[in-house]
């Protein structure tokens, strides 16, 4: 239901508006119903010729490399490191060791209804000629009358059910428009305003699916107490020799090793008991200057700083120091990934903008952003966990979307004659075009460097950033993307017929004229590899198979022919 109703009282115009939702959501997730092995390079060579030859046969030849050949060794004590160095992820698929397991088991359909209610209410005053002035409110609210039975009333846990039950989601709003001269060349305008998301229940269907219908069950290679498998012998039932094609699936291959889905070592994501609404402040103020009679200059100031952003972290983490793990806190769960409202957010942007309004058979833009956006997370997805969960401060950073240049010019320019009977050869041939070209360049993005295995044992591996060449830990999206730029343009050219109004009309269009290679992704995954500056940027010339390597390319040079028969 939504209605709205205007007034008008001399200088004021009044609006107020209603909107009231019932809706009702059918969905499933199924969320590593098929389960997933992960392989990094975390793993010794050590271990592998442990497990493949025997206990002790790593040491063995430790020592046999660092013995003398004089004294029956091998006499390679430069060799002998290498046996501790650890092997790629491809070689520990090869030998079957993955670094972790994890695989969901359940019903994953849900349904629920959601009733959403926003009011508002906004006045736009004419305070002067040259001065007007807008006031508004908006109220949001949304719940549902369902709850999630997610419980624990064993220390230190205590679950509460994950409704969203937010009711003080008022958002004020003002603005303005000032024109100093009063002759329309010298516009000012500025406003602010708090801005609500609602969820549309998403952290509720989570929490009743994930931790309630579907039970994870996460299995580390090295092992967890009272649990009589890792995810190296799961992999030897399930892929026996790397061949998955002959194996059990992996709920018999738990079954067969004592393991029942919903017990130990599960993994749940409950709803933290204190999740509200996110909402941004969001604030501009800008000047507009007329040049002459079709030109125009901007300059704008933007502000967005986000508040009780959506993230996930794993509260079941008990930590003793900088990136140690000691145990579990409630050792029922592997891994107590709650869903909040912690994470905050801020952007800066300036603009200038040069324009020309379409006159004299051509238009111009020209515009330039010089901005930076800075959070502490960007989803709530369990890759952008924290490094160290127990540590949130420490993931604030560039965001993964901060562009610090971007410059865009586009143009229409129209041929000044129009061709037909009459016209001469000259105008017939140059006649009716028009030429439309756009060209972006920007800087490149941030992105985040990660180890592929769990370096500070939190049974996450999925998260662990690398250290720098100094030993000290390396910051969020210290990677720097490539630079990006592309040339598009659209011709055009009428062919009119007799008819009066009536022409075909040729297109031919062109993105990324010149075949510019404009990189979009960079192997993060870096093991151990030491890194000599925390702005690490990627390369064309490293193979994407290895670190820094770039893995993917934004589209080349497209071209594409059109028609139009207008009437």
């Amino acid at each position: 239901f939504t209605d709205n109703l205007t007034l008008i009282n001399g200088a004021h115009t009044l609006k107020l508006g209603v909107d009231l939702n019932l809706l009702d959501f059918e969905g499933f997730a199924e969320v590593f119903l098929g389960g997933r092995f992960s392989f990094g390079e975390r793993i010794p060579l050590l271990s592998v010729l442990d497990a493949q030859l025997g206990p002790g046969t790593g040491v063995g030849l430790i020592t046999q490399l660092s013995t003398p050949v004089s004294a029956g060794g091998l006499g390679r004590p430069d060799l002998a490191a290498n046996v501790l160095a650890p092997i790629s992820a491809l070689q520990s698929f090869n030998f079957g060791l993955p670094i972790s397991f994890l695989q969901g088991f359940g019903d994953p359909f849900t349904g629920f209804t959601y009733p959403q209610l926003a009011l508002y209410l906004q006045d736009t005053w004419k305070v002067r000629e040259n001065f007007t002035l807008n006031l508004g409110l908006r109220y949001d609210v949304d719940w549902r009358t369902e709850t999630t039975n997610v419980t624990s009333n064993t220390a230190p846990f205590q679950f509460e059910d994950a409704a969203i039950n937010d009711r003080n989601n008022f958002a004020p709003r003002v603005g303005f428009a000032w024109d100093p001269a009063n002759n329309g060349r010298t516009v000012i305008r500025g406003g602010y305003g708090i801005f609500y998301q609602n969820f549309f229940q998403a952290i509720a269907f989570v929490s009743q699916v994930l931790s309630g219908q579907i039970s994870q069950v996460f299995l580390p290679i090295t092992g967890l107490p009272g649990v009589p498998a890792t995810s190296a012998t799961l992999f030897a039932r399930v892929c026996p020799g790397a061949d998955c094609s002959q194996g059990q699936t992996g709920q018999q291959a738990l079954q067969d090793l004592g393991i029942t889905p919903g017990t130990t070592p599960s993994v749940i994501l409950p709803g933290a008991a204190d999740v509200v609404n996110p909402y941004s402040h969001q604030a501009s103020l800008g000047i507009e200057q007329a040049l002459g009679r079709d030109w125009s200059i901007s300059l704008d100031y933007s502000l967005n700083r986000g508040v009780h952003l959506i993230r996930s972290r794993d509260i079941n983490v008990n930590p003793v120091g900088p990136n140690m793990f000691a145990g579990l806190r409630d050792f029922r769960f592997v891994q107590i990934t709650q869903i909040e409202t912690s994470a905050s957010s801020i952007y800066h942007g300036f603009s200038a903008n040069l324009k020309k309004r379409f006159s004299d058979n051509y238009s111009f833009n020209l515009a330039y952003t010089l901005a930076k956006a800075i959070d502490d997370t960007t989803d709530f997805i369990t890759p952008l966990q924290p490094n160290d969960q127990t540590n949130l401060a420490g993931e604030r950073s560039l965001s993964t979307f901060d562009q610090r240049h971007r410059l865009v010019f586009s143009s229409v320019f129209q041929s000044p004659w129009e061709t037909g009977r009459g016209q001469g050869f000259a105008k017939n041939v140059l006649g009716d075009w028009v030429f439309s070209p756009i060209v972006t360049a920007s800087s490149g993005k941030p992105f985040n460097l990660l180890n592929g295995f769990d370096r500070n044992t939190d049974t996450h591996e999925e998260t662990d950033r690398p250290l720098q060449a100094d030993g000290t830990q390396i910051g969020r999206n210290t990677g720097e993307g490539p630079d990006f730029f592309t040339v598009d343009v659209r011709l055009a050219r009428k062919f009119r017929l007799p008819r009066e109004s009536t022409y075909f009309e040729f297109i031919f269009e062109a993105f990324n004229l010149f075949n510019n290679v404009n990189y979009s992704g960079v192997n993060n995954v870096v093991g151990n590899l030491a890194l000599a500056d925390a702005r690490v940027e990627g390369s064309a010339n490293i193979l994407p198979t290895r670190p820094l390597g770039f893995t993917s390319a934004f589209d080349p040079r497209q071209i594409q022919f059109g028609v139009r028969f207008v009437f």
